[in-house]
């Protein structure tokens, strides 16, 4: 599907069709290393490691989907955004310097991962409470 979307894409980028295949082919020398590398690093380990973390990430989302509630992992999901940009905020390699997070990042963060854990408490509570009662 991809494929066949190509030229349309390309034409939505300004890139002439007739071009399309010098910049196939360009991309797959640079994510193969062919060509030369400014920044030093192997090439196609930066997009093979985004996909390992990528799948190992969606296993354990998965997982937790599997042990607990929905609601708990919609909880832990909107939990990753606010630290992820945490995150990139720090000077990381093969990134540019990032720009300051504001002080109102970490309050938010702090009271949402305090609503999940209060949430996870206050539901082990009520179960607990309710096997006692039964």
């Amino acid at each position: 599907f991809i494929i066949l979307m190509l030229p349309v894409i390309a034409s939505i980028q300004g890139v002439a069709l007739p071009d399309l295949p010098i910049y196939v082919t360009n991309g797959i020398r640079c994510f193969l290393g062919i060509d030369s590398n400014p920044v030093g690093a192997p090439t196609p380990l930066i997009p093979l490691m985004y996909i390992l973390i990528n799948l190992g990430f969606n296993v354990s989302v998965l997982s937790l989907i599997r042990k607990t509630s929905a609601v708990y992992t919609s909880f832990t999901m909107l939990s990753t955004v606010p630290l992820c940009c945490i995150a990139f905020a720090q000077t990381l390699p093969f990134l540019p310097t990032p720009a300051p997070i504001g002080p109102n990042l970490p309050i938010g963060v702090f009271l949402l991962m305090g609503g999940i854990t209060g949430f996870y408490l206050l539901g082990n509570q009520a179960k607990q409470q309710e096997l006692k009662d039964a």
